[in-house]
């Protein structure tokens, strides 16, 4: 062998080296540094915590004017409106809108009536004018009638040409009278029909007019019964208020809450939504007195999000009705909300920290003699903080939480694509009921839980 490859032998040799000793003191570097949590055994409740805001679950609504589409209005703003929160008996004045829209159409209709009134009258007279005209016609015919009757008579001792002279000018004189006559039936019908047509286009008018005279008065807005007054919210979510306005499909102004039943209305967002239920158990404070904690139960569960503002995350409304009446609490006070949306008997669980992804599914880095093993795991629901571990770990295991910087480095133990399949199916879980009366729970399916660091 040549000097030259003994040489690049040696060099290759030492690069080879080089390379293991790196990777056993990276390993032992990393082993060395690392937390572990050592996978345990007990009871699991999987919640979900939202932030919401109370509302009444029963409340009477003060309208606006109901008309308002009929009168060709279709928004009008707030002109005056009493402080929110003010206590008010039924009758009470609540708030006042503008009415320059409403008076500008009131003075309209004004002119459109009297325009139709002058009508009415120009077309009685006319039309007494006109059949005056034809009943004289009529009279003067039928003395034509007579006096051709005459002609006749005293013709008869008159050559025939003469009497055939007068009987034509009385058959003449009888078509005359007789089409007259029709003629009157006809424009009688004509202008009773005219007359008729401006009559209903002003009782048409006259009624818009008096409508429009009985919504503007509903202008000025009374409570219908008595309570505590609290602003409606408009198309974008904001409380209305002086200068906003209300529309013709929702003339709604402010409400008068039953606070002796509340509840919270808070939004979950679209990965936690399959877990919540309705009639599922809740924990709820509220911010104003974060030492008093209430019960409640899931009312309601919207069908189809909506979007966050300020953010592409859809969000489905979820209402929690609370078991407990307080006197003390108000509408749009903030509440937390926990909403137990599962529980599990005898698991094991780890912290969520621990668990990483990629592009195959999940896995955990655990201790193993002196060094690490990258382990493949299957990932079942998960909460805020729990997740579930289908397969993949054991009571005992020490799980890492901090992940090494080169992973490719480190071994790793995939599961066999049979077991995958086997797992695919939803593992079974237990749903909280509102009416358990706090009986234990079923025993579900042995799983391997994640929880979060320092549960």
């Amino acid at each position: 062998m040549s000097k030259r490859n003994i040489v690049f032998l040696g060099i290759a040799a030492a690069v080879i080296l080089s390379f293991f000793l790196y990777r056993i003191w990276s390993v032992k570097a990393v082993t060395s540094s690392n937390l572990y949590f050592t996978v345990q055994r007990g009871p699991l409740d999987v919640k979900v915590s939202t932030t919401g805001e109370l509302r009444a679950a029963r409340s009477e609504e003060i309208m606006g004017p109901q008309n308002l589409r009929k009168i060709g209005i279709y928004q009008v703003n707030i002109t005056d409106l009493v402080p929110e929160g003010t206590v008010v008996a039924e009758g009470d004045y609540v708030a006042s809108l503008d009415k320059t829209e409403a008076a500008n159409k009131l003075n309209e209709l004004e002119t459109q009536l009297q325009l139709e009134r002058s009508k009415l009258e120009q077309a009685q007279l006319d039309t007494s004018i006109e059949l005056s005209g034809a009943r004289n016609q009529i009279i003067d015919l039928r003395y034509a009638v007579e006096e051709a009757e005459l002609e006749v008579n005293q013709s008869q001792f008159e050559p025939p040409a003469v009497q055939k002279q007068a009987e034509i000018a009385l058959d003449k004189a009888r078509r005359a009278y007789k089409e007259a006559l029709s003629n009157y039936q006809l424009r009688k019908r004509k202008a009773a029909a005219r007359i008729y047509e401006i009559q209903t286009t002003l009782n048409l008018k006259l009624t818009e007019y008096n409508r429009l005279k009985q919504t503007i008065k509903e202008f000025t807005i009374y409570a219908p019964k008595g309570g505590m007054v609290i602003y409606a919210r408009g198309w974008g979510g904001d409380k209305l208020t002086v200068g906003s306005s209300i529309s013709a499909w929702n003339p709604v102004v402010a409400t008068l809450p039953d606070l002796s039943r509340m509840l919270s209305r808070t939004y979950v967002n679209e990965v936690d939504i399959s877990k919540v239920k309705v009639k599922q158990k809740a924990e709820i404070t509220v911010d104003a007195f974060p030492d008093r904690k209430y019960s409640g139960v899931v009312r309601s569960v919207a069908n189809v999000g909506q979007s966050k503002a300020n953010s592409s995350a859809k969000v489905f409304e979820v209402e929690i009705l609370l078991n407990e009446s307080d006197t003390s609490l108000r509408p749009s006070m903030t509440t937390a909300n926990i909403i137990s949306v599962a529980s599990y008997d005898s698991v094991l669980y780890v912290p969520l920290e621990c668990i990483a992804e990629n592009d195959t599914g999940y896995y955990v880095f655990v201790k193993d003699g002196k060094s690490l093993l990258r382990k493949e795991i299957i990932k079942g629901p998960m909460s805020e903080n729990y997740g579930i571990v289908e397969y993949g770990l054991e009571e005992g295991d020490e799980v890492s939480f901090d992940f090494p910087d080169d992973e490719t480095s480190i071994p790793f133990q995939a599961i066999a694509p049979e077991i995958k399949e086997k797992y695919k199916y939803k593992p079974q879980k237990i749903e909280p009921e509102a009416d358990t009366g706090g009986a234990a729970p079923r025993k579900g399916r042995q799983m391997i839980i994640i929880r979060s660091k320092g549960e």
